[in-house]
């Protein structure tokens, strides 16, 4: 029981990871062209934003809490994804 919830915890932090690099990816891609780009991380929160103002200055904003959320998110996704396949 502990090691599968082990296996679990850590395919959701991988499963984690790659959402947020590909969350990041896809706001840089998309933002090429804007004079001030936009970075934003997190998928389907927004726990990281990163964004330029008229003056050059960098900003950013940190949602701990969005983080924690996407993170259960993905955790009880991917627990739900063995159980359904154990059951079967």
């Amino acid at each position: 029981m502990i090691k599968k919830q082990l296996k679990i915890i850590c395919g959701s932090i991988l499963i984690f990871c790659i959402l947020s690099f590909l969350s990041t990816i896809f706001h840089l891609v998309m933002r090429k062209e804007t004079e001030f780009p936009v970075t934003n991380i997190g998928f389907p929160l927004k726990y990281y934003n990163q964004f330029w103002d008229s003056q050059n200055q960098l900003h950013w904003n940190w949602d701990f809490l969005n983080f924690v959320f996407d993170f259960i998110f993905v955790y009880t996704l991917l627990f739900l994804v063995v159980f359904v396949c154990e059951r079967k």
